[in-house]
């Protein structure tokens, strides 16, 4: 084997273990990213779920404690009831004054009454839409229909809140209805994320409303987000979906409500941090493939080039050629083959002339 030879088969090998060494690192990076992304993702999971949990319970809790005080419920009953007298109409402004009250005493951002056909009556309203659209909403009507507490998560005209309506029953009839909500502001979002390097929006699907009412609004991201809010686009449960950019997103439904609005994260690494991964790992890389280059080079010096060398002395003694001597090698089997070329090459070298 030339020396020529041997260096390119040598670079040929490099290189082949070169590919298979960034190959290899590529794909545990994958991995690895992928398993930050999967444990990203769970964190925020089980922090929305938690919050939720909590905001949700707590929102019933307040407002069916206003809803089962039975002078509450009476007071406004018979409002109601005494509208229906001819000539007269609700005492809205007392009806108003008594929900400031517990509005306060309860900690809650809205509070307000409707009738038994959704009309609203008293209070502070979250909606801004007019009482027709009220009754139909599917928060009113899901509560007409089950007589039973219910909640939601609302958006409406900028502003995402979670509403609860109770049915305000007096001697077994629904009287009226309370509704309670609270605000999903940015302490909401912060406390979702927990820390985590995810960016966290509220969003609406596009079946469900004609703006995607993404919070906080981002013109930027919500371009690439708005194609994937199509209602036929988004799973009904927990998943995932690419964004428009070719990000990866998880999607969930907010406070368990599948088909409707979806917390969506999407996971921002921070600066360097794949780099920081790699630099080390090119480095490591280059440090064997000197060592290797090295070791053959000791090889070739060692052991190929002193084959070369073997095979060519025993061509020409071969040939005739008997004056040749063997190298100066010593030890091993360098040191054997030099011992056993002189030995045969002294009995077949011609003696010297006589002088």
């Amino acid at each position: 084997m030339t020396f020529t030879r041997f260096c390119t088969l040598s670079a040929a090998g490099i290189a082949v273990l070169a590919l298979a060494f960034f190959a290899t690192a590529g794909w545990q990076l994958s991995i690895y990213d992928r398993a930050q992304r999967d444990s990203v993702y769970a964190q925020v999971r089980a922090h929305q779920d938690q919050l939720q949990a909590w905001r949700s319970s707590d929102l019933r809790l307040r407002a069916k404690l206003l809803a089962e005080n039975a002078a509450f419920s009476a007071y406004v009953a018979d409002a109601i009831a005494s509208s229906g007298l001819p000539g007269a109409s609700v005492d809205t402004a007392s009806i108003n004054d008594l929900l400031s009250e517990r509005r306060e005493q309860l900690e809650l951002d809205w509070l307000g009454v409707l009738d038994v056909s959704g009309t609203w009556i008293a209070g502070t309203r979250p909606w801004s839409s007019v009482d027709a659209a009220i009754a139909n909403n599917p928060l009113y009507v899901s509560a007409h229909a089950s007589s039973e507490i219910v909640h939601r998560v609302q958006y409406d005209a900028g502003r995402w809140f979670l509403a609860a309506i109770a049915p305000l029953i007096r001697a077994g009839v629904t009287e009226a209805y309370l509704l309670a909500a609270i605000e999903l502001d940015q302490a909401f979002i912060d406390a979702l994320s927990a820390g985590a390097p995810a960016r966290l929006v509220l969003a609406m699907r596009s079946g469900e409303s004609e703006s995607s009412g993404i919070f906080p609004a981002d013109s930027s991201f919500e371009s690439n987000l708005a194609p994937v809010l199509r209602t036929d686009a988004l799973p009904a449960g927990n998943g995932r979906v690419l964004l428009a950019d070719g990000r990866e997103a998880q999607v969930s439904p907010l406070f368990g409500d599948e088909g409707g609005p979806v917390l969506v994260a999407v996971i921002d690494p921070p600066a360097g941090s794949r780099q920081a991964l790699v630099r080390p790992l090119i480095g490591l890389a280059a440090i064997v493939l000197a060592v290797l280059a090295l070791a053959l080079w000791v090889l070739w010096r060692r052991v190929f080039a002193r084959i070369a060398i073997a095979c060519d002395l025993l061509e020409r003694t071969a040939q005739g050629d008997y004056r040749l001597r063997a190298p100066n090698w010593y030890g091993g089997f360098n040191g054997r083959f030099a011992f056993a070329f002189e030995a045969i090459s002294a009995r077949l070298r011609p003696p010297p002339p006589d002088r």
